[in-house]
């Protein structure tokens, strides 16, 4: 509840400072210095998910008075999506809009920041979880070892795997190829499938040529901007996860700023968040209603014995990442009490 009314909170202030009605300049009247600074991000240009980082970019602007302009770059414009973690890190990018599945290589804790499958079933516990029981300041601690600010990891959709073949349990995975990152694709790995991950405007094209035959990427909402329904024809359910994006800054970026520019990412960042979780529960409804009466698009429910076996084949792999970093170690313990608190 103190999350809940934190983000309102700040979603008023955001909106009073928009309308005009207070200046940020009253905050720091002194300070004139404009920062500009670029903002990668791992989607294509266009679309509204892409609209969404870019209304975050235009909250910042108007917020400072033009202090603080933001450019969005889509996938690729500046550079490639795998180098932004390194970038950020430098100093070469100020900013990074991300997605943490890309960055395990770097920190297992960058796994955590991207979704737990499995094991949270809905954005607004995935939310608890971070906020209220403090996962994301783990994250936001690991993440500045490598120079890297964490301004906020948010929950955007449940996760869902689309398949171009029928399912009927767990069984019917095995041997098959899908689209995974982060620890999704370890869990999947676990019972028999085979994962490959590759950035957003390649996966149509593997889907469609046979190098997969299944996509963890996105929610239902994602199926159908990138039209993912028009060659997978199965959405299995329940979600895989509630996955999130993260807005990461170069750390001495961050250390550097006025307070109120910082505040004022902070407040836009949470506002982004919103905007992202309800965007998506609605787009959830729309578009599997669109694709299962227009496309044809057949849903499989997976059984709560499919559940179990997935649910401990993704505590296992959480075990072996504890036991390579005593960060997740940690986060681990979190994750467990939380579990264990829920548990009927």
């Amino acid at each position: 509840m103190r999350r809940k009314i934190f983000i309102f909170a700040a979603i008023f202030v955001l909106a009073i400072i928009c309308s005009g009605l207070i200046s940020p300049l009253t905050v720091a009247a002194q300070n004139k210095k404009v920062y500009r600074w670029r903002m990668p991000t791992f989607l294509p240009p266009g679309g509204d998910m892409y609209m969404l980082m870019q209304q975050f970019c235009d909250d910042v602007k108007k917020a400072s008075d033009g202090r603080l302009q933001i450019t969005l770059y889509g996938a690729g414009q500046i550079m490639p999506v795998l180098q932004t973690w390194e970038a950020c890190s430098r100093g070469v990018m100020d900013i990074v809009w991300s997605f943490g599945a890309y960055w395990t290589g770097k920190t297992k804790m960058a796994a955590i920041s991207v979704g737990l499958p499995f094991t949270t079933t809905t954005m607004q516990e995935h939310a608890a979880l971070l906020y209220e029981e403090g996962l994301e300041e783990l994250i936001r601690k690991d993440y500045a070892t490598q120079g890297i600010y964490l301004l906020r990891t948010f929950p955007i959709h449940h996760s869902v795997m689309c398949t171009k073949f029928p399912v009927a349990s767990v069984d019917d995975l095995k041997g098959k190829k899908v689209r995974a990152g982060g620890m999704q694709a370890e869990t999947v790995n676990a019972i028999g499938m085979a994962s490959a991950f590759f950035p957003v405007p390649e996966v149509y094209g593997a889907l469609d040529t046979g190098v997969v035959d299944a996509v963890i990427m996105g929610g239902i909402a994602a199926s159908r901007q990138f039209s993912f329904f028009e060659v997978t024809k199965y959405i299995v359910q329940p979600p895989i996860d509630v996955a999130c994006e993260e807005i990461l800054i170069n750390l001495k970026r961050w250390n550097n700023l006025p307070e109120d520019l910082k505040a004022i990412l902070q407040a836009c960042a949470a506002k982004a968040a919103y905007d992202r979780a309800s965007y998506a529960a609605h787009r959830e409804v729309v578009d599997l209603e669109f694709m299962k009466k227009e496309k044809g698009i057949k849903v499989a429910r997976l059984s709560e014995e499919d559940i179990a076996r997935m649910s401990s084949a993704a505590m296992a792999i959480y075990e072996k990442y504890a036991a390579e970093s005593p960060a997740f170690a940690e986060a681990l313990e979190m994750i467990k009490a939380h579990m264990k608190r829920k548990a009927p």
